[in-house]
């Protein structure tokens, strides 16, 4: 496996086994080509490897959850449709103004300001047909 500058990586067969860094250098005609900066690492500290002795190393990124994903003042319509799958059959402003209204009530206590983004969004919708006219 060829790093390059920017890889991150985990150290293995070595001393420094576990310990995770990202490449800041390569070294092409050295034998310890790679050079790493580890996470964590007092100083800056950098070492260099060998090619067998790294793996490209990817932290896990944690996944969305479900409030961002699927929020519930989306998904709670007792049809068990969820909003998107109908606001993106429309053109933007009218799928705007449906997504307001779906959700009027239901993120906030008061559903007076979702109600007035959907007219908005209504509004700026004729404003867009008056003007392709």
């Amino acid at each position: 496996m060829t790093y390059t500058v920017g890889d991150h990586v985990r150290a293995v067969k070595t001393d420094y086994a576990g310990l995770e860094g990202m490449i800041v250098a390569v070294w092409p005609t050295y034998h310890l080509r790679y050079e790493v900066e580890f996470y964590n690492a007092v100083g800056g500290n950098t070492i260099c490897f060998t090619e067998g002795e790294l793996e490209l190393n990817y932290p896990e990124l944690p996944e969305e959850s479900e409030a961002v994903k699927h929020p519930s003042h989306y998904t709670s319509h007792p049809s068990g449709i969820e909003c998107k799958e109908i606001v993106g059959h429309f053109p933007f402003f009218i799928g705007s103004a449906i997504k307001y209204l779906w959700r009027a009530g239901l993120k906030t206590a008061d559903p007076t300001q979702d109600l007035e983004k959907a007219m908005k969004n209504v509004e700026f919708e004729l404003e867009r047909l008056e003007a392709s006219k």
